[in-house]
C-alpha cells in the first residue's frame, strides 16, 4: 500500500512511514545520499555539505521518487551548475536568447549605436557624456535617435528607461519610448495601427510644456499631461511600466506620476516600428545657442520578442 502524504486525519494511524511522507526531515548530506526508503515529494533540509547537497537548501523528492529536486538557498549568483547557485546564467542566456529583448548597453549609450533619423540641421553626436540630439537653428530641424529590429510581444510586460533632460520646453517636440513615431513625425489617431506608449511634448505658440504619457492600442492613441516639465537643467530618470492589457505607469526619478489606462495594449505585437528611441524638434527658428537640445545619458527597454522565432 502506498503513503499518503495528505494531511493527517482524524485518529489516523500512526506509523514511521506516514510520518516521514508528510513532514520535513533534517539530514546532513552524506546521509541524503543514502537515505532509503524514500518518498515522492519528500522534503529534506540539508543540514551539512555532503555528496551532491548543499547545506541550508531544502530538496524535495520528485513526484516519480527517482530523484532529488534542490530548491533556492537564499540569495545566489548563478556562477556554478548547482541548485544552490541557482544553475548558471549562462544557461539563462540561452534559454532567453530568442525571447528577451534587451538594451544593455543603454546604460553608456554612443551615437553609432543609434539609427541617426536627422534633418534641416539636425545633429546626433557624442558630447561626453552624453549622446547629443542637436536641432540646429532652422525651423523644422530634428534629431530622432532609433534602435530598431525584431519586434516587440504586448502580451508580456515592458518596462522602458531613458536617462535625458531637454534643453527647452517651448517650440519643440520631443518623443521617446517603445515602438513610439519619431518628433518629427505626426502621429495617427490610432496610432497607425501599431501598440505604442511612451513621453511626448508639442508646442508651437511658445508656452512651455509638460510631458504627456501617450499610448496606443492599434486602434485608439491617447495621451495624459504629467506634472512633469520637458525643459530640464540636467540629466533625469523617465521610466515606463507597461502590465499586460492593464495599464502604463509613469515615473520620473522613480517618483510615481501616473497610472495611464486607457488605450493600453492588450495583445499583439509591434514589428516594422522603432523599438526603442528618443528625439527631439523645433518649431520655430532660433539663433546659435538657443537651438533645442536633448543630451542623453541612458536609453534602454526590457520586454519579450514578437516570438521566439523572431517572426
Amino acid at each position: 500500500m502506498s503513503v499518503s502524504g495528505e494531511y493527517f486525519s482524524t485518529e489516523e494511524f500512526f506509523s514511521p512511514a506516514r510520518f516521514n511522507r508528510k513532514v520535513p526531515s533534517h539530514y546532513t548530506g552524506t546521509q541524503m545520499t543514502n537515505l532509503s526508503p524514500t518518498y515522492p515529494n519528500q522534503l529534506v533540509v540539508c543540514t551539512a555539505n555532503g555528496g551532491n547537497f548543499v547545506a541550508d537548501t531544502i530538496y524535495m523528492r520528485n513526484s516519480a521518487n527517482t530523484a532529488w529536486i534542490g530548491g533556492g538557498g537564499g540569495i545566489h549568483k548563478h556562477d556554478a551548475n548547482t541548485d544552490s547557485a541557482g544553475g548558471l546564467l549562462s544557461d539563462v542566456f540561452y534559454a532567453n536568447a530568442a525571447k528577451v529583448l534587451w538594451f544593455p548597453d543603454g546604460v553608456a549609450p554612443n551615437a553609432t549605436q543609434f539609427k541617426q533619423e536627422v534633418g534641416s540641421g539636425g545633429t546626433i553626436t557624442d558630447a561626453h557624456p552624453f549622446v547629443r540630439l542637436f536641432c540646429g537653428t532652422a525651423n523644422g530641424g530634428y534629431a530622432h535617435a532609433t534602435r530598431s529590429g525584431v519586434g516587440v510581444s504586448w502580451t508580456s510586460n515592458i518596462r522602458f528607461l531613458a536617462r535625458l533632460f531637454a534643453s527647452h520646453g517651448n517650440y519643440v517636440t520631443v518623443r521617446m519610448g517603445v515602438c513610439a513615431e519619431g518628433a518629427h513625425e505626426t502621429p495617427a489617431a490610432d496610432g497607425g495601427g501599431i501598440n505604442r506608449m511612451g513621453f511626448e511634448a508639442c508646442d508651437s505658440a511658445g508656452n512651455a510644456q509638460n510631458y504627456v504619457v501617450f499610448t496606443s492600442n492599434g486602434t485608439t492613441r491617447s495621451g495624459a499631461t504629467t506634472t512633469s516639465a520637458v525643459a530640464q537643467a540636467a540629466s533625469h530618470a523617465y521610466r515606463l511600466d507597461y502590465t499586460v492589457a492593464t495599464d502604463v505607469r509613469a515615473f520620473f526619478d522613480n517618483s510615481s506620476l501616473m497610472t495611464k489606462t486607457s488605450a493600453v495594449p492588450a495583445a499583439g505585437n509591434s514589428q516594422n516600428a522603432r523599438i526603442l528611441s528618443a528625439g527631439i524638434k523645433q518649431n520655430n527658428s532660433f539663433s546659435a545657442g538657443s537651438e533645442r537640445v536633448i543630451q542623453m545619458t541612458g536609453l534602454t527597454m526590457a520586454g519579450a520578442a514578437s516570438s521566439s522565432a523572431w517572426i
